[in-house]
């Protein structure tokens, strides 16, 4: 049954509560007074990544919101397909007549129905 309840969660609920309990990076240590010359060195090119950088999470925000559509979507067609499959089946139950069997079977408890379509014999409810 657990097995069968993780389908039901989407993946990206659950990376997105992972991420929530990542651990954190220690804080940064100072750095010796080279690495602010190396650091103006690069500056051009850190200021481009960062440019790119920041356009990133745009596009990636959207993302989980895609997955989480597309699985309700997909939720919500087999559902429809369910739907289709048993609306047959209730419209039979519907025009069904109880029908007694005869001392011959035990049927306490059990409602018998009776229908002329073609469906096959089935067990339909329970309680």
């Amino acid at each position: 049954m657990a097995a069968s309840v993780k389908f039901l969660v989407p993946f990206a609920w659950l990376v997105s509560l992972g991420e929530q309990f990542e651990r954190r990076a220690a804080p940064a240590i100072a750095q010796p007074a080279v690495s602010f010359v190396i650091d103006e060195v690069f500056a051009a090119a850190m200021t481009i990544m960062t440019v790119a950088a920041a356009d990133a999470p745009a596009q990636t925000a959207l993302l989980p919101w895609l997955l989480i559509g597309g699985w309700f979507a997909g939720f919500a067609a087999v559902l429809f397909c369910w739907w289709l499959q048993w609306a047959p089946i209730r419209s039979v139950l519907r025009r069904a007549v109880p029908t007694e069997l005869g001392p011959d079977y035990e049927t306490a408890g059990l409602v018998v129905m009776s229908s002329r379509s073609t469906f096959e014999p089935g067990v339909v409810g329970g309680e």
